[in-house]
């Protein structure tokens, strides 16, 4: 992960059960990562989310609450 990916993520969560890996962004956002499969193209939706969250904060309207990227294809967006 870049520099910049990393000063935006402030926990990592193993999921022993589900073998899968949880990450909380700065600004409270649950990124369900899930295994290690397709890890650079999961990876390369990090900047996306971060420039989401920056977008959905100025607007004021929203809260991204999660994004989850188990499973191929685009991510799926939650906010509320």
């Amino acid at each position: 992960m870049h520099e910049n990916t990393r000063n935006q993520i402030s926990e990592f969560h193993y999921e022993n059960s589900k073998k899968e890996i949880i990450i909380y962004t700065m600004q409270g956002t649950e990124i369900r990562f899930g295994n290690l499969d397709r890890i650079d193209e999961k990876t390369a939706f990090f900047e996306q989310i971060f420039t989401m969250e920056n977008e959905i904060q100025e607007q004021g309207k929203e809260i991204l609450v999660y994004v989850d990227m188990r499973f191929a294809g685009q991510p799926v967006v939650q906010t509320r």
